[in-house]
């Protein structure tokens, strides 16, 4: 086995029974965390976690943005109930090696918290995905209070500033695209 393939089986194992994903506004259900590919993400918030699917959200335009492995085209998404900023699709990626990251969602750990699988009530709350990542590293000196709200993202997150919008005059965008269910459409980009 290749160290590549050996990091990727180490990024997707987890700790603890697979569990949803929910806002933590308003708990609409948005993924499950048998769907995390890597944990080794940022975002405007901090902590994220890359996933297959995700659902329950709106899309907002592409954009493009610059990041250290290369230029992207993106779609922040928001939660379809609260409107809360939760992350961002790869709509593309301009470089080739990183294309397979087309249709995978980027979700801001510090966002959401974790709910347990069935029909979760206010006592079968977990403890956020955020902590848990962090157990894993570190283990644990200080934890955030249950009861202290999340962090808000950065000024510029989702407080009306946006990327730059790159497309062609003839081609008309949807405002915003809602994702009631998982999306099989595939990647973008297709070899010619």
């Amino acid at each position: 086995m290749s160290d590549s393939s050996t990091a990727l089986a180490m990024d997707t194992s987890q700790v603890g029974p697979p569990c949803f994903l929910v806002c933590a506004h308003c708990s609409t259900r948005l993924a499950h965390t048998s769907q995390i590919v890597s944990r080794a993400y940022r975002g405007h918030a901090g902590k994220a976690a890359l996933f297959t699917t995700v659902k329950n959200v709106v899309l907002d335009p592409p954009s493009i943005l610059l990041m250290d492995s290369g230029a992207y085209t993106i779609q922040e998404f928001i939660c379809k109930t609260c409107e809360a900023y939760l992350g961002w699709k790869f709509y593309r990626a301009h470089d080739g090696p990183e294309r397979w990251k087309e249709g995978h969602f980027v979700l801001e750990l510090d966002l959401v918290r974790e709910e347990n699988g069935s029909d979760a009530q206010e006592g079968d709350r977990l403890q956020s995905p955020l902590d848990r990542i962090d157990e894993e590293a570190n283990p644990p000196t200080q934890k955030r209070s249950p009861s202290e709200p999340p962090t808000p993202p950065p000024k510029g997150a989702r407080q009306g500033r946006r990327s730059v919008l790159v497309t062609s005059k003839r081609s008309h965008i949807p405002r915003r695209l809602e994702l009631d269910e998982y999306d099989d459409a595939g990647p973008f980009w297709k070899p010619r």
